[in-house]
């Protein structure tokens, strides 16, 4: 049956209340009795100031007692206030007026109820006005006669309706709604789209059911992810175009990565949700429709959650085939009119010219437009030709397949940059592949194009995004073309993003070589794989990588670290573990274990032991259930691998902050924790607890329940993540200062009973406002030398073994990782830390077994020494 948008408007206005009945839409009811809403209305919530407050308190007074007659209660109606108020005469505010005086006499006694019918939407303003209802609650189901919003879906539908009742921060009645710009909504907070033409009623927004996504007639049409919800507390569309789900502490844990498209709305309509620039372009849209069947769907990666795109898909790992237009070799096979060297008449490059760039005319011999060769008839396109070293692709223009950027030089070098006609889309040069998009994204690819916001994107026939190079929002940038790589510079020369990746300058090997990771000395190096591409804003950092914001998941960044790690002389890599599921495991499984150099050092893993927080108790086994789970993942997925660390033969997990969870020295049925692990596994493991510390029971280890328990090690070693306490450290001082005054003693408690591997620290500046601890190589330099000579008890064939921490710990400012000398205000250290380590390790291991430098001053308890 169809409704009249009279009735469906006062229905909404009826059901949903707002959450309170004293403070309902007085002006826009006065607007629907009038019956002047027409399709582009939007209605809006209208709270009552405190001179209305008043006058109404006064007036219903007045009615009550009788005091007052028709005229004056016709001149307090002209009052400013008495014209918003009495116009919604009837409501719930409005009762004891409707009781106690005639001028409300034209409202039914019962007039809670919605009337059968109303007046036409252009009846004259001074039709009778409808009776409005009292606000009663949503209802639980929504029938199948109204367009009322109710209380929707969870997906299936809530059987009940829950006590909060969801808010209309707008309503609109047409066939499409806008979310305003740079507001912030809450949990309950919708906007409300009801049909003109009867029936259709859907919501957009976050319920009380903990989901977020567009609901339409009892249905969710699309829901973003429940992982990324539940931990949600607010939602905005901000001005640059994303729409963002942001946690308590206003962090972003989801987006549609549309940033970079400022302009843009966020729209809403029965059918979808979706984002559209200034240009009418769809950027983003929910739920996905089927693509024409000449263009197959791609399946999405298995090893990202579907829509969440704050995980972006994983960046090319590689070279891929040469596309089979491309010339098997060159020059020989070029077509004939190919320029193999400067044709007469063109002018080289000046060498000064910093972009190698020769915009104007094409060489004098007509550089061929049928760029290198055809294809079943079809040629590519060369939309640009420039002869030189380098080309900059023009930006906000759409190119095709087939259009591509030709670049020569005076040697006759090739290259050329697009969409080629066999689905590839990268830089090929001198018959071979340089770099090319995820083969996954390009069976849907139409076209692509560089935005002015410094964003590379493809796109798909009907304008949605594919793939990007997650460098938005730096506008002014430009893309540029070589013949060894593709690369997004900012005006400053920065390179934001490269193809492959921008390694920093080549550094060439000392003259005694590199030292070597299995000689006297063993570094290892606590590594995070959890940074994404250019998203790097979950927490502060002061110093900015070499490498950019890059993306641990890309195995030409993994393969970067290893060298970086060799020639620094570190042995193995300590990974952060997170549980099977978390981003760490997904970007060390895609990048490091498949860098080609991973063969020549080693890895462990990091138990992160706060993932066993709120997983039962030790008492009952539930935490120890928990534990084993998690190990065995461990297990199962890496103990095979060849890489994998052992000391003594003996597999090697490492926990973090032991010192804060409960002695691991009794299991629930009376046996070790640790012997439960190793009896359960099948593995004997060597485990190494975080545990020495400032607290009374973890600065000795007789006097601490993880470390000797009647004169037995509960782990085979121990070690320190960091020594790090805001209060004991002293403004100015720098980390060795630090570790050697407040770290040493504990140590040195420590080694003189069991084995301890130290941890080194170059600085400290973490992203919590914490007092920074300041480093420099000489600095650095004195700390190893002090470190190195603690006493060694009971290794029992352990190589002497020093942690470090950390190799890329951004966020707390501890790394050692080569920064690009950006910062303005913190340490601009190159590659000194790297360097130090370096030669302190060559020092160490020209000593052999007299390995402590004779300048220490740390040389306590040496008949415990090896």
């Amino acid at each position: 049956m169809k409704v009249s948008l009279n009735t469906l408007a006062l229905s909404l206005l009826v059901s949903l209340s707002f959450n309170n009945d004293q403070r309902s839409n007085l002006a826009e009811a006065a607007k629907l009795r009038r019956g002047s809403v027409n399709d582009n209305d939007e209605i809006h919530d209208y709270s009552l100031d405190p001179s209305q407050e008043k006058y109404l308190s006064d007036e219903r007074s007045l009615l009550s007692s009788g005091t007052v007659t028709d005229a004056e209660f016709l001149a307090l109606k002209k009052t400013p206030e008495g014209q918003l108020a009495s116009s919604k005469c009837g409501s719930s505010l409005f009762r004891s007026l409707r009781k106690y005086h005639p001028g409300c006499t034209r409202y039914k006694e019962d007039a809670d109820k919605v009337p059968a019918t109303l007046p036409p939407i252009d009846a004259p303003s001074n039709s009778p006005a409808p009776t409005v209802a009292v606000p009663t609650p949503m209802p639980s189901t929504l029938p199948s006669t109204t367009s009322e919003p109710t209380m929707l879906p969870t997906t299936p539908m809530p059987s009940t309706t829950p006590t909060q009742t969801l808010n209309c921060v707008q309503t609109v009645v047409g066939n499409e709604l806008t979310i305003q710009i740079s507001a912030f909504y809450r949990k309950g907070d919708v906007h409300c789209l009801i049909s003109d033409e009867g029936g259709d009623a859907a919501y957009f927004g976050y319920n009380w059911s903990n989901q977020f996504g567009l609901f339409v007639n009892g249905q969710a049409l699309w829901t973003a992810p429940e992982t990324s919800v539940a931990v949600s507390d607010r939602w905005v569309f901000q001005q640059d175009g994303n729409l963002l789900l942001r946690d308590s502490g206003n962090q972003g844990i989801w987006r549609t990565h549309t940033g970079g498209n400022s302009g843009s709305q966020l729209k809403v309509s029965f059918e979808r949700v979706w984002i559209e620039t200034r240009s009418g372009n769809t950027v983003w849209f929910q739920p996905l429709t089927p693509l024409p069947t000449t263009a197959p769907q791609v399946e999405p990666p298995t090893t990202e959650p579907v829509n969440d795109n704050i995980f972006p898909t994983n960046p090319p790992t590689g070279a891929s085939a040469m596309p089979s237009e491309f010339p098997t070799t060159l020059p020989s096979t070029m077509p004939s009119e190919h320029p193999t060297a400067i044709p007469t008449g063109v002018t080289p490059m000046p060498s000064e010219n910093p972009t190698g760039i020769t915009p104007s005319a094409t060489p004098s011999t007509s550089f061929p437009t049928a760029f290198p060769t055809r294809v079943d008839e079809r040629a590519l396109n060369c939309v640009q030709t420039v002869m030189g070293i380098q080309l900059t692709i023009p930006s906000d223009t759409s190119f095709e397949k087939g259009d591509v950027h030709c670049l020569i030089s005076e040697d006759g070098e090739a290259a050329y940059f697009g969409y080629t006609w066999t689905n590839q889309f990268g830089l090929f040069s001198n018959s071979k592949s340089v770099w090319t998009a995820p083969d996954n994204q390009m069976a849907n690819f139409d076209r692509w194009s560089f935005q002015e916001d410094g964003n590379l994107v493809l796109r798909d026939a009907e304008g949605r995004s594919i793939w990007t190079s997650e460098s938005y929002g730096n506008f002014g940038s430009h893309l540029r073309i070589s013949f060894k790589q593709v690369m997004i510079n900012r005006n400053t020369g920065y390179t934001l993003w490269s193809q492959p990746p921008y390694l920093g300058p080549p550094r060439p090997p000392p003259n005694d070589g590199y030292p070597d990771p299995n000689g006297t000395l063993h570094y290892y190096a606590y590594y995070y794989p959890w940074y994404l591409r250019n998203n790097w804003g979950r927490h502060g950092y002061q110093d900015e990588p070499l490498l950019g914001k890059y993306g641990t998941n890309e195995v030409a960044i993994a393969e970067q670290h290893i060298q970086w790690a060799l020639e620094t002389g570190i042995s193995s890599w300590i990974i952060s573990y997170w549980g099977p599921n978390h981003l760490t495991m997904k970007h060390f499984k895609q990048g490091m274990i498949n860098a080609p150099s991973i063969n020549k050092m080693k890895f462990c893993m990091l138990y992160e032991s706060v993932i066993l927080d709120d997983r039962g108790n030790w008492r009952d086994g539930s935490k120890e259930n928990a534990l084993y789970r998690d190990l065995k993942v461990i297990v199962d997925d890496f103990f095979d691998h060849p890489s994998y660390l052992k000391i003594n033969g003996r597999p090697v997990i490492i926990f973090y902050i032991t010192r804060s969870r409960m002695p691991f020295q009794e299991g629930f049925d009376g046996e070790s924790v640790l012997a439960n692990m190793r009896r359960r596994l099948g593995h004997d493991i060597y485990f190494i607890a975080d545990e020495p510390f400032f607290n009374s029971w973890n600065k000795w280890p007789d006097k601490n329940g993880n470390g000797l328990v009647n004169g037995k090690q509960v782990f085979d070693a121990y070690t320190t993540y960091n020594m790090y306490l805001d209060d004991r450290v002293r403004d100015g001082e720098t980390a060795t200062t630090y570790q050697l005054r407040e770290g040493m003693p504990i140590w040195e408690n420590w080694a003189k009973k069991v084995p301890m591997f130290p941890n080194v620290m170059p600085q400290y500046y973490d992203f919590r406002g914490n007092k920074p601890l300041l480093g420099n190589s000489n600095d650095f330099m004195k700390q190893l030398r002090e470190v190195a000579c603690l006493p060694r008890t009971n290794f029992n064939g352990a190589p002497h073994i020093m942690m470090i921490t950390s190799f890329n710990e951004w966020w707390e400012g501890t790394q050692i990782e080569p920064e690009n000398g950006s910062s303005n205000n913190w340490n601009n250290y190159g590659f000194q830390f790297m360097e130090t380590l370096a030669a302190f390790k060559k020092e160490v291991d020209s000593r052999g077994t007299h390995w402590c430098p004779d300048d220490s001053t740390a040389k306590s308890n040496n008949d415990n020494r090896d």
